[in-house]
């Protein structure tokens, strides 16, 4: 009796302080697995394929259309500048639509220059029709949409300008024609992974941005959540340097934000599969070969690359990669003030 006494005289029970453990474990690891299996199924729902584009949706919102061709996809671009003049394929960057580089301040540019704008947007932006879910985009069938709206256009030698991201796919295009390009200029371009990898510079956010938008189910998540959110909240976070730039551009362009603004929202209006099909493809090695862009200063015409020092989106780094794998090619430096967003300066 004395010992069972003893026994309760105020001395830590191990048996029961190892079940408050076990139990207090076993509570909180149901729990993370419920959140687990609550973010793996709500990742299975989003990821679903986009709604078809149908060609009364592009024509009620202004825009031209093709079809690729392999007669799969509806393919919407659009025009401006000087019917007469001298035609520029130009290339929208990322999260954009082909409004952004035809947008009513870059039309009073383009007809000052004697210029005639194409721009064409890419699948899963704006109303441009994705890829089937699960399959993989290249870059390689990209000079084949274009065409379909040079020849829609009966445009035969054009000029070429890419932008951030849309710098790969204008050079696929270059690449693919470069005998028909009077010259190129790419803006600010993006660089594969294997590069990125390299830079220390590139801003938290976007390095995050990229990374979970490349993975899939994740992916698909972060772009239908990138959907709701609002571009002037979204760039301070996934590319704070465009948003430093766009808030000096603003007080002597207040026209610039608001229509680049107006375009991200567009980007996303019919689906948000553009932000995580496209993110892939612009970390992969170009499929193509960006020597035969050569060709074209072998021609006597120039091809220029732009860089800005304090880009932390796409750093100077890769547009020295870029501007290195194209023989003659020129590295345009732009100053320090706006990082990424020198692209948008008039």
């Amino acid at each position: 009796g004395g010992g069972g006494g003893g026994g309760g005289s105020g001395e830590p029970n191990a048996c029961g302080t190892g079940t408050r453990v076990l139990v207090i474990g076993t509570v909180g690891s149901s729990f993370a697995l419920c959140i687990i299996m609550s973010l793996m199924t709500l990742c299975a729902i989003v990821r679903q394929p986009a709604t078809p584009v149908t060609i009364a949706q592009i024509e009620s919102d202004g825009m031209k259309w093709v079809r690729s061709k392999d007669g799969s996809r509806l393919i919407e671009y659009t025009t401006c500048g000087d019917v007469h003049g001298q035609p520029v394929y130009t290339q929208h960057s990322f999260g954009n639509t082909a409004r952004q580089l035809t947008s009513p301040y870059m039309c009073k540019i383009y007809k000052k220059l004697g210029l005639r704008a194409i721009s064409v947007t890419m699948p899963g932006f704006g109303l441009s029709d994705s890829y089937p879910l699960g399959e993989a985009r290249s870059l390689n069938d990209w000079p084949d949409d274009v065409n379909q709206v040079l020849q829609a256009e009966n445009i035969g030698h054009f000029y070429v300008m890419g932008v951030s991201a849309g710098g790969i796919h204008a050079a696929a295009v270059a690449s693919a024609f470069p005998l028909r390009v009077l010259g190129a200029t790419f803006v600010v371009p993006t660089a594969p992974k294997e590069v990125e990898d390299q830079i220390d510079s590139i801003a938290d956010g976007t390095r995050f941005f990229k990374w979970i938008l490349g993975m899939q189910y994740a992916g698909d998540l972060a772009a239908y959540i990138i959907k709701g959110i609002s571009p002037k909240n979204l760039l301070p976070v996934g590319a704070p340097d465009v948003h430093k730039g766009l808030q000096r551009i603003r007080a002597e362009y207040p026209e610039i934000e608001n229509e680049f603004v107006d375009d991200q929202n567009r980007g996303v209006k019919h689906t948000y599969r553009g932000w995580t099909d496209t993110v892939e493809l612009l970390q992969a090695p170009p499929p193509f070969s960006m020597k035969t862009i050569g060709k074209i200063v072998e021609a006597g015409r120039k091809v220029i690359v732009t860089t800005a020092p304090d880009d932390t989106t796409n750093p100077p780094e890769m547009q020295e990669w870029f501007a290195g794998q194209i023989p003659g090619a020129q590295l345009l430096r732009f100053d320090p003030g706006y990082g990424h967003a020198s692209f948008m300066m008039p």
